[in-house]
């Protein structure tokens, strides 16, 4: 429903600037370690866009999702998640990774079960923190703007999340 509702124009990062997403939108592989291997994906970047180059001074950005998941997300005829423990958490893995190029090269990842037993946590965790006597932080800002990204998510330390940067 939410890409259905959602039809602003997407956007990438190219020479600095925001621009209109090429179409037909590229395809690649891309391979993840662990269970998912290679995996062939589409760009479709989301508000990663305007996050990170709010606070990042990138030249280029791109964003993609496998083609499955997406495939999975826009059939009316896919189940929804089911429960399959006392949390509540689904089955569903995830694997997400970042790759930055140039004069500092670097890798994260964060792996894991059910990404909404993590996203939600971590709004919390930043709302929790904001509260805090002491945090003086106005304006739109983002969280890595607002926290160390390493102290943040190991103050989740949620078990059905690992996650790692090389430097």
């Amino acid at each position: 429903m939410t890409g259905a509702r959602n039809q602003a124009p997407r956007v990438v990062i190219e020479g600095g600037r925001r621009t209109p997403l090429p179409q037909p939108p590229q395809a690649l592989t891309w391979s993840f370690d662990g269970p998912f291997g290679a995996q062939p994906m589409v760009e479709l970047p989301f508000s990663e866009v305007v996050t990170l180059a709010h606070h990042l001074p990138l030249r280029s950005l791109h964003s993609f999702i496998s083609e499955r998941a997406l495939q999975d997300i826009r059939d009316p005829a896919t189940p929804a998640p089911a429960a399959v423990d006392a949390q509540g958490r689904s089955a569903q893995r995830f694997a997400m990774e970042v790759v930055a190029d140039g004069p500092r090269p670097r890798r994260a990842w964060a792996t894991g079960q059910d990404i909404y037993a993590v996203s939600a946590p971590m709004v919390v965790e930043a709302a929790v923190r904001m509260c805090r006597p002491g945090f003086d932080r106005r304006g739109a800002l983002v969280l890595g703007q607002l926290f160390d990204a390493r102290a943040f998510l190991d103050a989740l330390a949620p078990e059905h999340l690992d996650f790692g940067i090389v430097r």
